[in-house]
Parts: C-alpha cells; structure tokens; sequence
C-alpha cells in the first residue's frame, strides 16, 4: 500500500479553520449543515495577502477574494440533497454564524442569491453573538379570496 499522497498544486482545495472544526458550534450542527458549508468552502477563491495587507505572493494570511459574491443555487444543492433542506440548512448556517447571506434572490425572476463566509461563529454561545433569522418571503404564496358561487350570487 502506497502511503504517499501527492496533490496536484491545480487541485481545487478546501479551506477549514481548525477552530471551527474543533469548536463546539460544528459538533451541533446536522449533517447536512457540514455538508453545504464544506461546499461554501469550496466555492471560495482564497488569495493570499502579503504584509502589508494587499494581495501578493508573500505572507501568512488568506482572504476569501470573492466573498459576498459566493452563489449556490437550488439547482445546485439537488446534488446533495432537496430543496426543503437546502433551506434548513442555509437557515441553520446563517442563524450560527457560518455565513451571511449578502443578496436574497428571487429563483423565479433569475435572480441568484450571495453569499459571504462570515465570522460571527467565533461569538457563538456568548452574550455578544448576534443572533440573525432569515426573513421569510411568502410572495410565492397568493391570498385566497373568497368569490361568491355562481353567475347571479352578487346580485342578492
């Protein structure tokens, strides 16, 4: 058995904080959570900064070069699971801080939504975390109205 793994440097990677995988907000997350977030993370086009900040070839530190920008679409969550929990797991990803959702787009109209990988998890379980809810839309849901029965019913 070869033990040695070589990795192509063109391979797309994933990149994971050890923190948010050790910490006690990844171990309660579902299932299906970890799995949509690992491909939020694989979404991002990581650039790396150099001392000064700016995007370079030297330094230590990483930024997420199209964060607020990252779409995942309905479409393409079907190859994980359905849509119904697609949503719960956006709602659950949101609500603990691991993303935040920069552009709520409508499907129907086109309209992709964005997101970015937010940082607010390190705050989790503490009095400063901010807890958010995503607002629900119900434009696709018309109100009934109630319509008199027959031709002459409004003529009584």
């Amino acid at each position: 058995m070869d033990r040695e793994l070589i990795i192509d440097a063109n391979e797309k990677k994933v990149w994971i904080l050890r923190k948010i995988l050790t910490s006690e907000l990844f171990k309660k997350l579902s299932p299906i959570a970890v799995k949509i977030y690992l491909v939020f993370l694989l979404k991002c086009q990581n650039e790396k900064l150099n001392i000064a900040g700016k995007p370079g070839k030297r330094g230590k530190s990483w930024r997420i070069k199209n964060n607020g920008e990252i779409e995942f679409t309905y479409s393409e969550a079907r190859k994980y699971c359905t849509d119904k929990t697609f949503a719960k797991a956006i709602d659950e990803l949101f609500e603990k801080g691991l993303i935040d959702i920069t552009h709520e787009g409508i499907g129907a109209m086109r309209d992709k939504s964005k997101y970015a990988i937010s940082g607010r998890w390190k705050k989790f379980d503490t009095p400063e975390f901010e807890v958010k809810k995503r607002v629900k839309r119900n434009w696709h849901k018309k109100k009934k109205k109630n319509f008199p029965i027959g031709k002459n019913s409004s003529c009584q």
